[in-house]
């Protein structure tokens, strides 16, 4: 992947994502589950915020749901992250950078609420890094 360059519409996808995970209406019908990318059992679904996103923008991911999987690569393109530790900060439990990206350590109990949490204090991060 060429070097991606943060711009507002990655910031209004984390925003938008965010948002979706503060609500209470999220698009995975079962539990939010951090450490699952995205999981469909006789339930339903369980996922975690990039599942969710996969959800929230089917054209974008839709091939990548069928097999209940999502590229990283793409995910990362999605919404601006130019680094695999950027990507993890926001992604993947217990791989956290919080005196580099914001925010805190999370673990893959973490909750949509902490996740999104975290998200805003990335794109905090990459204002300041804007200036």
């Amino acid at each position: 992947m060429s070097e991606t360059i943060f711009c507002k519409e990655h910031a209004a996808r984390l925003t938008a994502l965010a948002d979706r995970l503060e609500s209470r209406v999220t698009l995975h019908v079962g539990k939010f589950k951090y450490n699952t990318w995205f999981r469909k059992n006789k339930c339903g679904t369980a996922g975690c915020a990039a599942g969710e996103a996969c959800l929230m923008w089917p054209d974008q991911f839709g091939p990548l749901i069928e097999y209940c999987g999502v590229d990283e690569s793409a995910v990362k393109e999605w919404f601006g992250l130019s680094t695999q530790s950027e990507f993890n900060h926001l992604f993947v439990p217990n791989n956290q950078l919080p005196k580099l990206y914001g925010g805190r350590s999370l673990s893959s109990k973490a909750t949509r609420q902490e996740v999104a949490a975290q998200i805003r204090a990335f794109l905090e991060y990459k204002a300041r890094e804007q200036r």
